[in-house]
């Protein structure tokens, strides 16, 4: 062995206890060898917050094959008739379940419909309108709003809307004045400029 290596006391490095302390080592690696320390099961191994990962990682996996089998349903029905959404109804029951696959809290959803139900009051001209829009076929399109009644908690304000409404137009009535909703459509060809003989020099209006 040499003394000197790149410049530096081999000696400096090396631990003249070395073969004692290696000797110890092996001793205690074969003690728990014998002990079994290194048998342990894969059971025992395993981590509650891993098998929680994993459960996970199965329900993500079985979601996406039903996002995609719903997917390719769709798709195989681009050339059949379907229902409008106009004309699918669906339940309250239905969304709440949606809601709780997805992951979300759905007891303040059932406390505030809850509580609406408890606010909602009618009246007698909310009865009848219902029953007035059950009678009839027509139905509001998807997107447009219900102008008369929005803005309206219940039906108090309705007939106090009504009654205001009523007054300003008996005060318009009343001066037999034109309103938003009166139109006026014009003749396209007024007849005293278009009938009759072109005289000469009359060229100016045909």
């Amino acid at each position: 062995m040499p003394e000197i290596l790149d410049g530096k006391n081999v000696y400096d490095f090396l631990d003249p206890e070395i073969a004692a302390k290696l000797a110890a080592l092996e001793e205690e690696e074969e003690r728990l060898e014998q002990e079994g320390f290194y048998d342990s099961d894969e059971e025992e191994m395993e981590d509650p917050e891993i098998d929680d990962i994993k459960e996970k990682a199965q329900w993500i996996r079985n979601k996406q094959k039903m996002m995609i089998n719903e997917a390719r349903s769709r798709k195989a029905l681009n050339n059949k008739s379907l229902m409008p959404r106009s004309k699918v109804s669906k339940s309250y029951s239905e969304l709440e379940d949606h809601m709780y696959h997805v992951g979300h809290d759905v007891s303040k959803l059932k406390e505030k419909k809850l509580a609406s139900a408890r606010k909602q009051k009618l009246s007698g001209s909310d009865i009848m309108r219902a029953h007035a829009a059950k009678g009839s076929k027509k139905h509001m399109p998807v997107g447009q709003t219900d102008r008369l009644n929005d803005g309206l908690t219940d039906g108090g304000l309705r007939s106090q809307a009504e009654r205001i409404a009523k007054m300003e137009r008996r005060e318009r009535n009343r001066n037999a004045k034109a309103g938003e909703s009166d139109r006026r459509t014009t003749a396209a060809l007024p007849k005293h400029l278009f009938s009759g003989k072109r005289g000469i020099g009359k060229t100016d209006r045909r």
